[in-house]
């Protein structure tokens, strides 16, 4: 009798310890810098976890809750802007930016010597994201067929999206690349995705760059990309080069900060001397 006893005491206790591991991410050790709670964060974000737990110091801890907690976008965003470029692999094209772009919503606090994360949104789901790069495995094939040139390339890149995608200017707005892919229609956000996957399928270094645009005399949050072509960035905007009438515009094709300056502004974390530094821009239009 006792050893039936025993027998169920360890299976009961062995299903408790698997019941409260569910969910969560194993660490060989506790985190003891911010940027390697940001790898932690972004393996489990590109897992599409909506609820999560990283060990780590308690002041490094509190540092990210009071960032991720802020009133302030520009301090929310720069959080999610450093996480992406710390885990930025060159096997997948989900990860970085395009991590960066999907985050919809991120709420964490302190606990137990763990930051957690609860409630976490995304503009795809995993399942999209899939979607999104057989599509784009299917139109890199048609595009590297015709574009021999690089500049070719980010043409027929720019070319496809604002043909195939209406600006989506419904309350309940779409903000995702699956949402440009497949539904056609999406925002800036959206636009920006898909013109970042497009390229960087083409083996053309691309960056999302979010900001915002001057429309009248109001300042609206905008996204748009950067592109590298012969050894400089340049700054495009396929959004706000479609104008939904059939035409594809070039005003914000390839130009330089200076052009775009005129009514574009980059959040803060791209003017920094590190991020010009890796991403040196061109002077002067291309």
């Amino acid at each position: 009798m006792r050893k039936k006893f025993t027998i169920l005491l360890c299976l009961l206790l062995l299903t408790v310890v698997c019941t409260l591991s569910v969910g969560e991410n194993v660490q060989a050790k506790k985190a003891a810098s911010v940027k390697e709670v940001y790898r932690e964060m972004s393996k489990n974000f590109l897992a599409g976890k909506k609820n999560f737990s990283i060990l780590c110091r308690k002041k490094v801890a509190v540092s990210i809750v009071d960032k991720i907690n802020s009133k302030k976008d520009m301090v929310y965003y720069s959080v999610l802007f450093q996480m992406a470029q710390a885990t930025d692999k060159k096997t997948t094209t989900d990860d970085g930016d395009y991590l960066y772009g999907n985050m919809k919503e991120v709420n964490c606090y302190y606990s137990g010597g763990k930051l957690r994360f609860y409630g976490i949104k995304y503009f795809e789901t995993k399942k999209q994201t899939k979607a999104v790069n057989q599509k784009v495995n299917k139109v890199s094939k048609q595009i590297q067929k015709k574009g021999k040139t690089a500049y070719k390339r980010i043409s027929m890149v720019y070319k496809y999206v604002i043909d195939h995608v209406r600006y989506d200017e419904r309350k309940n707005c779409n903000y995702s690349a699956y949402d440009g892919f497949y539904k056609k229609r999406t925002v800036c956000n959206g636009y920006a995705m898909m013109v970042y996957k497009l390229l960087m399928k083409q083996g053309i270094p691309c960056k999302i760059v979010t900001g915002s645009v001057k429309e009248g005399q109001n300042w609206y949050l905008h996204a748009w990309n950067m592109v590298k072509i012969k050894g400089k960035w340049y700054n495009l905007d396929a959004c706000s080069d479609d104008a939904d009438d059939g035409q594809v515009y070039a005003d914000y094709f390839l130009k330089s900060d200076k052009t775009f300056s005129r009514d574009h502004k980059k959040d803060s974390f791209y003017c920094t001397k590190a991020f010009k530094k890796k991403y040196p821009m061109s002077k002067r239009d291309y």
